[in-house]
């Protein structure tokens, strides 16, 4: 067996092979909606990159499309058995292909033509790809005359492989990670998609299809030949038990400040996003106002990171230096003081160990405390190998302020008065010359900035929201220099919502819509579209309720 994949374990399993099985009424559903777009009587040739199971042979088998044969793809060869076990009961063909589906793809491009290719291919990120997937896919790539960087999942690279076998008027049904339309390389694929299908339907349950495991999905229909209007359409489904809708909203894949705006259409009125556009194009970004930078990469927190009870029992103190890790952070003020740092800092990994030198210059202690670091097998680690002394981390320095680039209720710029480093999981925030970090503070707080960090942002399982450094820059700020009394209030009013939301927003937006010379309906429509969109993220996560 060719294993274009890195051995697995139990528990690595879905990181590794990305080997989540389709549910059978997904599976049929999909099949329903194939035999209604290709509407014809013509036999068909179909492919599933990805077999499995077989979920979708048996929704085939039990459909009324007209087929000709059906070619089952899959690297894992006991999936494979398993199906040939029941294939004789099928009422057309079955060839089998126990490889990696790029070994299919790499063919030459008269060989292999299907009218329909359907499946759920697999979500392996590139920092699991095995050595052989990778140089296939450096192959397909160079074949495509694409680059590498944007097939950075290998859900990407079925895509875009399968979009180049089919025959010419062929219908491609795929479930994909809801990446598609909130990451970057997924936003090029679907516009590469756009490049070669007349018309790209995406589905987007309110139920997760997959409730397993963390992973949020849609359903992506590109049909090559269609009478249909052109372009692409986003539905919004209550299951993807029936894929019927009358939710539909054309989209633009455009580049730009709205760009998240257009790819999150179907949660709002065609009103509502002309007034949005509008807006977001007259407002200025986080960018003009301060820089960001990621916090301190360590590559071995547990080991770097200590309780400042293990600094005194280590006799490292010359070395400590506080450290904000993002599991420690327990305050909900827009202000982080020494104090509050204090008061975790003896029972919480709150020190980061920063050794200089050459290790012979160290004190003892520090040289048997990463003696004991060598045991661990930490010095081999990719990043620490790479340092001149494994055991010396890159130095940052406090930043005015942070903010955590993951969040769960809604993103808060913190002001770091307890001038103390963090770790990657948050970005530093330093305010160009002329501005500062409290008047940037206070206006991050509305529903309009919130709204565009629900837009430009992605989530995963639980409903956690990210926003990468691009992302959180480009947020549209309007911003405010507060009086000592505003921003008093300010404080005042987070001290007493204790991290909810609204009371927060409902200060912010009193200021907003002066600022912004809009009416008391415009901020209502913004606070609506902010509930819509965080109600959405929040759908599949742990809160339940969802705040109005």
């Amino acid at each position: 067996m060719k294993d274009s994949l890195k051995k697995i374990t139990k528990k690595s399993e879905v990181r590794f092979s990305g080997s989540i099985y389709t549910p059978i009424h997904v599976a049929q559903a999909m099949v329903t909606c194939c035999d209604e777009i290709l509407g014809n009587k013509r036999e068909l040739t179909i492919l599933e990159p990805s077999a499995g199971e077989g979920a979708f042979a048996r929704a085939l088998n039990n459909s009324k499309l007209p087929i000709l044969s059906l070619t089952a793809v899959d690297l894992d060869n006991s999936a494979i058995d398993q199906l040939k076990l029941v294939s004789s009961n099928f009422r057309f063909p079955i060839k089998f292909h126990q490889c990696d589906f790029l070994e299919m793809a790499m063919k030459p491009a008269n060989e292999v033509h299907p009218d329909l290719i359907i499946g759920n291919p697999p979500f392996i990120r590139s920092h699991n790809f095995s050595d052989e997937f990778k140089n296939n896919i450096k192959l397909l790539a160079k074949k495509w005359d694409i680059s590498v960087n944007d097939l950075k999942n290998a859900w990407v690279v079925f895509l875009l492989a399968a979009g180049k076998m089919l025959s010419k008027e062929g219908l491609l049904a795929f479930i994909l990670p809801y990446e598609i339309l909130t990451v970057a390389y997924g936003q090029q694929a679907l516009q590469s998609l756009q490049s070669t299908f007349h018309r790209i339907d995406i589905y987007v349950s309110h139920r997760k299809a997959f409730p397993e495991i963390d992973q949020d999905a849609v359903i992506c229909f590109a049909n090559r030949n269609t009478k249909l209007n052109q372009g692409v359409f986003l539905h919004k489904l209550d299951s993807f038990e029936n894929l019927k809708s009358k939710a539909v909203k054309k989209i633009q894949l455009v580049n730009g400040p709205v760009r998240g705006l257009e790819m999150n259409a179907f949660l709002f009125e065609n009103a509502q996003l002309n007034e949005l556009r509008e807006i977001r194009q007259n407002c200025a970004s986080i960018s003009d106002f301060a820089r960001s930078s990621p916090g301190l990469v360590t590559a071995a927190n547990d080991f770097f990171i200590r309780t400042l009870k293990d600094i005194k029992e280590l006799c490292l103190d010359d070395f400590a230096n506080p450290i904000l890790r993002r599991s420690c952070f327990t305050s909900s003020g827009p202000i982080y003081e020494t104090a509050d740092h204090e008061r975790v800092a003896w029972q919480e990994p709150s020190q980061f160990l920063y050794f200089q030198g050459n290790f012979d210059c160290l004190s003892d202690a520090a040289r048997n405390y990463i003696k004991e670091g060598e045991k661990m097998g930490l010095h081999l680690r990719f990043k620490c190998k790479s340092r001149e002394n494994w055991f010396e981390v890159s130095m940052t320095k406090p930043q005015a302020g942070f903010l955590f680039k993951r969040s769960h209720s809604h993103p808060r710029i913190v002001i770091n008065n307890a001038n103390i480093l963090t770790t990657d999981s948050a970005y530093g925030i330093t305010p160009h010359d002329d501005y500062a970090i409290e008047d940037l503070c206070f206006s991050f707080f509305n529903s309009l900035t919130m709204l565009f960090a629900e837009m430009d942002g992605r989530f995963y399982g639980g409903g956690v929201l990210e926003l990468t450094p691009i992302e959180f820059r480009g947020l549209p700020l309007v911003y405010k220099k507060p009086t000592k009394k505003e921003f008093r209030d300010f404080l005042k009013t987070h001290q007493q919502a204790k991290g909810n939301p609204i009371p927060i927003l409902n200060f912010g937006d009193k200021w907003l819509g002066n600022s912004l010379n809009i009416n008391r309906d415009t901020l209502k429509m913004i606070r609506k579209c902010w509930t819509i969109a965080r109600a959405h993220r929040l759908r599949h996560g742990g809160m339940s309720r969802v705040l109005q």
